[in-house]
């Protein structure tokens, strides 16, 4: 995923896997990169950059995929669950194409992520992750 006008991302770490931002609002931007298998050793990997990216404070992801990425059953279900949750308080999928769009309602509807999860298809999205990230911080400020 590229830069938009109106988003600036501060740094990117890049994993073997995953390419990961923290963009001006303080949303977390992962793309995961293509021909890969995520499995659940990538994610704790990538939550430990999420973890320095967000500076210890709660956050909201922004994510995207290439081409012929896929998660195992593993990643999946401890992607949805409730103990990895930590501090993530909501989660974007963005995807590009029907294939895409099949796997993340697949995700959405059989793991039932416990992390608030939607589906988009435009990049706009960050406006909504944005208001929930503001309202977050004022309950814990």
């Amino acid at each position: 995923m590229s830069e938009s006008n109106d988003t600036i991302v501060r740094k990117f770490i890049h994993l073997k896997k995953t390419r990961t931002g923290i963009l001006e609002t303080g949303i977390i931007e992962i793309l995961f990169k293509k021909d890969v298998t995520i499995e659940p050793a990538d994610i704790y990997e990538l939550r430990k950059v999420n973890l320095q990216l967000s500076e210890g404070k709660p956050y909201g992801v922004l994510v995207t995929a290439e081409e012929l990425t896929s998660f195992s059953k593993e990643t999946r279900e401890l992607l949805s669950s409730k103990e990895f949750m930590g501090l993530t308080i909501a989660k974007a999928l963005v995807f590009d194409g029907l294939g895409q769009k099949l796997i993340g309602n697949f995700y959405l509807h059989v793991n039932k992520p416990h992390i608030k999860t939607r589906l988009f298809n435009d990049k706009k999205i960050i406006k909504i992750i944005e208001k929930k990230a503001l309202a977050n911080s004022k309950l814990i400020d």
